[in-house]
């Protein structure tokens, strides 16, 4: 879970502890937790659209690219797809083990949906955090399990947790990061 900071000031640290904590690893933090939204009242009266809601999931069209039932084609943010003359392995992965496996999470089920800074990627298309009913974002659990890779297309709220979840998945060897097995 995210902390802020103490409630009351400590001494400042010492030149000595400021470098011993710049050497220490970064310990990867939590997944994100679904709070419910709360409209925001604006001055006049009226309530402001909400970032997130639900909808349903009509089709995957790949691991990251979803058909919803308002008619929108939404793709979820942080997650590459494999571009079409790269890394060939990633490519195979991603169709043989990956967009199965979302397709069987979510296809024609209700997920909530989040907006970040970032509305549209490159090719137009919303971004969004793509939340399961028992509350786990999807696009951190495809990073965290190594079965998608971190995109910097566009940049996004939860980079950073991203980038470290990438490594920790790759370093265990999860997923697209495992052994090879030709």
């Amino acid at each position: 879970m995210f902390k802020g900071p103490d409630p009351e000031p400590a001494d400042p640290p010492t030149p000595a502890e400021k470098e011993k904590d710049s050497k220490e690893a970064k310990e990867p933090r939590d997944a994100p937790v679904l709070r419910r939204p709360r409209p925001e009242q604006h001055p006049d009266g009226k309530i402001k659209e909400s970032k997130r809601h639900w909808v349903r999931v009509l089709k995957v069209i790949d691991g990251v690219t979803f058909s919803l039932d308002n008619l929108h084609v939404v793709r979820l943010i942080g997650v590459a797809r494999p571009k079409p003359f790269a890394d060939k392995k990633y490519k195979e992965f991603f169709e043989e083990v990956t967009t199965p496996a979302v397709r069987q999470i979510v296809e024609g089920k209700r997920v909530f949906l989040m907006r970040d800074k970032a509305i549209k990627g490159r090719d137009g298309r919303a971004v969004i955090y793509m939340f399961l009913d028992d509350k786990t974002m999807l696009n951190a659990t495809l990073i965290q399990k190594g079965y998608g890779r971190l995109s910097r297309e566009v940049p996004f709220k939860f980079q950073d947790e991203f980038r470290l979840w990438e490594q920790d998945a790759q370093s265990i060897g999860l997923g697209y990061w495992g052994p090879d097995d030709d």
